[in-house]
């Protein structure tokens, strides 16, 4: 079974990266109250940024081609639950309470795969831009124009966000962790029963 979609999802980057590559990695969870109210299946497209993109002197994991997981997603204002499927199996589960954190994993999937960077991740891309801003560490400033949202450390940006379909929550979503090095293509459909932000 292939984790390095899982690998590059958290950014932990294992034994390849030192932990001074990942400095987003411990910002604050977001509260689920604090989020959108929504149900999304997510086909998750994985690939490594080149060196035109990001600083070729990190050393982020290479995924060799571009790797996929399907992700079914459900946020409300009580939990965020994510669980994700590759080769037609569940690899990783997630519930996040606001205080709580409870995961399951095949035991396939490396110790350093981090469900607590998955989520960082998502809230960066979903959450609403002032309640991230109320959160974040000095240092860090958000920007958010239209279909675009950028984190900058000073004058460099660590984290792009694109929404190309024009729908934050459905159709397409571009990821670019631009500090490690990885991008993530995320096509979002919601669930039957789901609810619009």
């Amino acid at each position: 079974m292939r984790v390095t979609a899982l690998i590059l999802a958290s950014a932990s980057c294992g034994h390849a990266a030192t932990v001074k590559l990942d400095s987003l990695a411990e910002l604050p969870l977001l509260s689920p109250a604090t989020g959108p109210d929504i149900a999304l299946q997510q086909r998750l497209s994985f690939d490594r940024l080149s060196a035109t993109e990001v600083d070729p002197s990190i050393d982020a994991p290479d995924s060799g081609d571009i790797t996929t997981l399907d992700v079914l997603l459900i946020l409300s204002r009580t939990s965020t639950r994510l669980a994700a499927m590759s080769n037609g199996l569940r690899v990783i589960s997630l519930t996040w309470d606001g205080d709580r954190l409870d995961e399951t994993r095949r035991p396939e999937v490396p110790a350093h795969v981090s469900s607590r960077r998955m989520l960082v991740d998502l809230q960066l891309a979903w959450w609403p831009s002032d309640v991230i801003r109320l959160a974040l560490p000095s240092g860090l400033q958000l920007t958010d124009v239209g279909l675009h949202r950028t984190l900058r450390r000073g004058d460099t940006v660590v984290v792009d966000i694109e929404y190309p379909s024009g729908d934050r929550y459905h159709g397409r979503t571009v990821f670019r962790q631009l500090e490690v090095g990885y991008a993530i293509v995320i096509d979002s459909r919601p669930v039957e029963g789901g609810t619009a932000p």
